[in-house]
């Protein structure tokens, strides 16, 4: 039976969570159809113990590299090492929901006549409050999981992650949605029944110490990722509208995102600011040369649809005036700031 999936799943210390992963996987009804490739990611320890428990059942291997390069570069790296039609990313904490998962998906890309730049699904994220609860995500271009991705797709537009350790989800979907939306001879396809679990994991890098590292680090990661994704869309897209529109909107997000920042822990406030200055001058700065009232309204726009992230918070200043202060501020794209 030809394969027609290649499922990605990095790995790096996940030996107490990658089995039920597999186990999830294990079950899919047309597992014959899967190629699974775990791809190590520097970890001192192998995945050969699940590999010998599982290739008696499913087309199953481990490739990987000494050094840790963050989960981006690895699933660069299965992707240059696997050849499947479809890539379908799962992390090695995830679990797909259901046996049918995958068929379902294969369902969807079968019914429609145009050939699919990508399917979005939705997805069930679980918390403990304090018991099992599961809230449904609606599709959406954030993350790297409960998608199908189309390997003739990022062959054309030669999509690929960028070399960021954190938020490179950003980075390659960022690419990806404006190739997707730029390209008319593919469809997307959005499924809003969920089909995969994003499980709940306290030890995960944006949850250990109280969950420092998104307070202190991650606004910066996010613009790193995102500044990646847009220049490398600029390059394929020149003069590109919709590239413009990006730009806009991620800047009116950076402000959202670093009033609620502000607002739970006012230790980095130094750093975060100077991710929003690092992205004004990488990206913003040349599209305050359009037209003002064009600008004008799509800040309006944007800013009423992030509304709700200012619930319960009374921001220390308006956009307007974080924009003019970022815009006198020194910058030097090698500053290091903890």
């Amino acid at each position: 039976m030809k394969k027609i999936f290649d499922i990605i799943i990095p790995a790096y210390h996940a030996h107490n969570t990658i089995g039920k992963t597999l186990g999830s996987i294990l079950c899919q009804s047309i597992l014959d159809r899967c190629s699974i490739t775990i791809v190590n990611d520097g970890d001192e320890k192998d995945y050969s113990e699940f590999i010998s428990i599982f290739n008696e059942y499913m087309d199953i291997r481990e490739i990987g590299y000494k050094d840790n390069r963050g989960p981006g570069q690895a699933r660069q790296y299965a992707i240059d090492n696997t050849s499947c039609p479809y890539i379908v990313f799962v992390d090695a904490d995830d679990m797909f929901y259901g046996a049918l998962a995958l068929e379902i998906y294969l369902q969807h890309l079968k019914k429609i006549l145009e050939p699919c730049s990508i399917l979005v699904n939705s997805f069930y994220q679980t918390s403990y409050e304090p018991d099992l609860n599961l809230k449904i995500v609606p599709p959406n271009m954030t993350w790297l999981f409960a998608k199908v991705y189309n390997r003739e797709f990022i062959n054309k537009h030669n999509i690929r992650f960028g070399e960021q350790r954190a938020n490179e989800d950003a980075a390659f979907n960022t690419l990806y949605e404006i190739c997707v939306s730029e390209d008319k001879t593919y469809k997307q396809v959005i499924l809003q029944t969920p089909q995969y679990c994003w499980i709940y994991n306290p030890n995960s890098i944006t949850r250990v110490n109280n969950c420092e590292f998104f307070i202190k680090d991650n606004l910066l990661t996010y613009v790193d990722s995102i500044i990646y994704g847009i220049k490398e869309s600029e390059k394929r897209f020149p003069n590109s509208k919709l590239v413009l529109e990006r730009k806009i909107e991620i800047m009116v997000f950076l402000y959202f995102v670093f009033c609620q920042l502000s607002y739970k822990d006012t230790r980095y406030v130094k750093k975060n600011i100077f991710a929003i200055v690092k992205y004004y001058n990488e990206i913003f700065k040349d599209c305050e040369k359009e037209d003002a009232e064009y600008l004008n309204k799509k800040f309006i726009e944007f800013s009423n649809l992030r509304q709700e992230m200012l619930k319960d918070i009374l921001p220390d200043l308006t956009f307007k005036q974080l924009l003019n202060s970022i815009r006198s501020a020194k910058y030097d794209p090698n500053m290091q700031i903890d």
